[in-house]
């Protein structure tokens, strides 16, 4: 989902990851920045199990923020991409999406009407998967 959350947003997807987490669901996100990704990383890690969280990092872990760097320590499925560490974010991120759609069977976003980045790949995928979208705007 989205990086601009605001703190409310991010405790309502926090809460959501933590009870998905404890409902026995494995949770997938990518990392990067503030926002969704972090927001759903610390409420899947509070829930006590992170054998049920899996991170897919759009590039290398040291190319993630410092804060997201020292939260995945306590991620136990951690997915690097460092041969995406040439290309820009935005398309690393792209890629990142694309391939975290192919391993999972329902998708939930939180995101803005104009986020292509984060919009687009689910048009493919929305044969193949489930896909609850939360529009923030």
């Amino acid at each position: 989902g989205t990086s601009e959350l605001n703190k409310n947003q991010q405790q309502v997807v926090e809460m959501l990851s933590y009870a998905l987490i404890l409902s026995g669901n494995h949770v997938y996100t990518s990392g990067g920045g503030d926002g969704t990704n972090i927001a759903v990383i610390r409420g899947a890690l509070r829930a006590g199990n992170p054998d049920l969280l899996t991170v897919m990092l759009p590039q290398s872990l040291d190319r993630q923020p410092g804060s997201m760097q020292i939260l995945l320590k306590d991620v136990h499925n951690l997915l690097e991409q460092p041969e995406n560490d040439g290309l820009g974010l935005r398309e690393a991120a792209q890629l990142c999406n694309y391939r975290l759609m192919s391993m999972v069977d329902k998708v939930i976003v939180f995101v803005y009407h104009d986020s292509a980045t984060i919009l687009n790949p689910l048009e493919e995928f929305e044969e193949v998967v489930e896909v609850v979208r939360f529009f923030l705007d």
